[in-house]
Order: structure tokens, then C-alpha cells, then sequence
């Protein structure tokens, strides 16, 4: 099967050297997407149109990191202090956004760097990863762990205890949670080459029963390595952003990849670049894929030809 792609424009441009954070509707019909620009705020496309609106939010908030619910009716993000036109490490709210009038409530939650929230797949509970701010080092915040939030009682669970260096994005399946991370010492090497213990990247799966997190397998003799975390389908079909070297040496090529809940028949859907990231419309099976190129801010839709 060959694959065609639609180009969807946004007009508008990323901060320099930040990724975008971004979300596609389950129906693929419309985007939630941040520049990094404060200025911007939290931005809505209209895929078919092809039109870009700016969410209303609170006075000195920057709402980003927003997440659709699996069935489009409730929307999370992160609502983030902004103080002389900068962001506040560790003054991060979890909100809950109804997207038909854009009215908030806030969770919650225990103080810390909380980012990337998601939903369980019913809907009941808000996932997030919540970290400690350092004073020093390359990244603002490191130790983080994934935690949940129950809608109904408003009670807060610790559900990992592995002060994770780095992670991203989350999907939560019903039975599992799947997403990157860096930096967990305890488990075994991923990459051999890798010069400290934190530079190990992976995906990992925890297990919502027995509460055991581990390191995701995935059949990597394509050759391909750095794997990030994308996103998974109704199928649990996982898609995940990887680097190979192209023959005779020099710099890394990047690619989407989709492979089966086993983690094995890996297929490259689409050559990329670093920095971009994939989702998948949960209801249609849309895949997208974000491009941050230097004059705008576009999505790639994945087209199936047979």
C-alpha cells in the first residue's frame, strides 16, 4: 500500500528551536496546537478549512500542552503562569476544558512541574507526569512520575516512584499507559552505545493492574534507534518517530514507524525530521504527523491509495 499526503496549513510559525505540543480531535476534524510563543496562547485549526483560532484563557496563563479525551468531548491541558512575559517552572495547574463554550475547571493537584495530561480511555481519569524543578542543568525540570487524578472524588494517586529524567506524551488504552522516557536507572541498557545512564531513550508500558512499569520491546532490526513515542489506535497499533543512518554514515535520518501491539512488523509510514511528532484520530484512524518548518507551522495527513 501506498501512501499520499495531504499538506494542512496553519500560518503561523514555531518558536526557534521549540517542539510544538499539539493534538488531533478524535474525528481528525480539528487541532490544538502551541507555537511556543506566549503571545499565541492555545490555538484551535479547523482542518477542513484550514483556519486557525485563538482559545480564550485566563489572564496571566499560557494554557499548552491540551489533549482530546477519546471521545472528543472534554479536552485537558496544562495552564502555566506567565510573569514579566515568562513562563513559571513549577506553577503549573491541570485544567479541564469543555470545548463546546471554552469554560475551565481546575484539578486538584499536589505543587510540582505537572505536563502532559491525558485521558483514560473512559474518560474518568486525567493522567499528567509531575516533576521537580532544578536550579541548574540543561533541561528546567527533571524526576518526574506519572500520576493520576479520578474526576469523581477529585483524589490524587502516585502511581510510579522512578524520578524519571525526561519523559513525553502519554496514551492510556484501558489496560496499559504507553509513553517515552529517559533516564530510568533501573532498568537494563536500551542502547549499548550510550555513554551515561540517562541517555537511555525507550518507550514503556505500565500496567494499570498489576502497576508494573517496564521497558517496551520493539523488533528494531530495520536499523532504526532514538525511538519517541507517538501515539496508538483502536487496534493498540503503536506509532513512534525513529532515527536510522543512511548508508555510508553521516546525519541521522528520521522516519514514522507503526508497528503491532507485540511491538513487532514495523512498517516506515514517512520520512520526517527531528523535533516533529505523529497522532492519530481515535474514531477515523487518521494519522498526522507535525512539521515545524521555518516560515509555518504545518500538518501531514497520512492518505491511504491502494
Amino acid at each position: 500500500m501506498n501512501r499520499e499526503e495531504t499538506i494542512i496549513r496553519t500560518g503561523m510559525k514555531s518558536k526557534a528551536g521549540r517542539s510544538i505540543d499539539w493534538d488531533v480531535s478524535p474525528d481528525g476534524a480539528k487541532i490544538l496546537f502551541n507555537t511556543g510563543h506566549i503571545a499565541d496562547g492555545l490555538l484551535l485549526l479547523d482542518v477542513q478549512k484550514q483556519q486557525v483560532s485563538k482559545i480564550p484563557s485566563e489572564s496571566g496563563r499560557f494554557w499548552e500542552m491540551a489533549a482530546w479525551s477519546h471521545d472528543g468531548g472534554q479536552i485537558v491541558a496544562i495552564s502555566t503562569v506567565v510573569r514579566d512575559n515568562r513562563y513559571q517552572v513549577g506553577e503549573q495547574e491541570v485544567i479541564l476544558i469543555d470545548p463546546s463554550t471554552w469554560k475551565h475547571r481546575t484539578l486538584t493537584v499536589s505543587k510540582g512541574v505537572n505536563i502532559f495530561p491525558f485521558f483514560s480511555a473512559d474518560g474518568r481519569t486525567i493522567y499528567y507526569f509531575k516533576g521537580e524543578e532544578r536550579d541548574s542543568g540543561a533541561t528546567p525540570a527533571s524526576r518526574f512520575d506519572l500520576y493520576a487524578y479520578d474526576l469523581a472524588t477529585d483524589k490524587e494517586t502516585r502511581l510510579t516512584y522512578e524520578q524519571i529524567y525526561q519523559v513525553g506524551r502519554g496514551h492510556d488504552d484501558g489496560k496499559t499507559i504507553m509513553f517515552s522516557a529517559y533516564g530510568i536507572r533501573r532498568m537494563p541498557s536500551i542502547n549499548p552505545n550510550s555513554r551515561r545512564q540517562q541517555e537511555q531513550r525507550g518507550i514503556y508500558i505500565f500496567d494499570k493492574t498489576s502497576l508494573h512499569l517496564r521497558h517496551f520491546e520493539i523488533d528494531q532490526r530495520n536499523g532504526f534507534f532514538e525511538l519517541s513515542f507517538g501515539d496508538r489506535d483502536v487496534a493498540r497499533n503503536i506509532y513512534f518517530r525513529a532515527a536510522k543512518l543512511p548508508p555510508g554514515g553521516g546525519r541521522f535520518v528520521w522516519f514514522i514507524y507503526r508497528c503491532n501491539p507485540q511491538g513487532k512488523d514495523c512498517t516506515m509510514l514517512s520520512e520526517t525530521q527531528i523535533g516533529t511528532d505523529v497522532r492519530v484520530a481515535q474514531m477515523t484512524g487518521e494519522i498526522l504527523i507535525s512539521v515545524a518548518q521555518s516560515d509555518e507551522i504545518v500538518f501531514r495527513r497520512l492518505d491511504q491509495v491502494r
